[in-house]
């Protein structure tokens, strides 16, 4: 990645297609805490990427949605040493009520396992 790129979450560094994740989920490294569920899978890209699965059964107000979307963009941009994988974080209830220091902990040490 470049250095002027490696602070942007691009379009290229997106999951959105339903194909994309069912890669994923076909055969996935897991990660698991009463926050969140991270899978992971090596992919044939140049970059990682990220896909984000947070439902209204996690978070029933779209704010807390989006502030946990946020917070999962930020923690996966900051990761200097991922490689060439493909990550979906599923987040659990336990993570709406949540600070988001501790979220961003978990989260971090989550890309640290895998």
């Amino acid at each position: 990645m470049l250095l002027e790129n490696r602070f942007k979450f691009s379009k290229a560094m997106r999951i959105s297609k339903e194909e994309e994740f069912s890669f994923v989920f076909a055969s996935p490294s897991r990660s698991n805490d009463k926050f969140f569920s991270v899978l992971s899978r090596k992919n044939n890209l140049n970059l990682p990427r990220l896909g984000l699965s947070i439902s209204k059964k996690v978070a029933n107000l779209a704010v807390d949605r989006n502030r946990i979307k946020r917070l999962a963009r930020s923690v996966f941009i900051n990761q200097t040493d991922l490689e060439n994988y493909d990550f979906v974080i599923m987040a659990k209830k336990a993570a709406a009520q949540e600070q988001n220091k501790v979220l961003r902990d978990s989260l971090e040490k989550h890309f640290k396992r895998i």
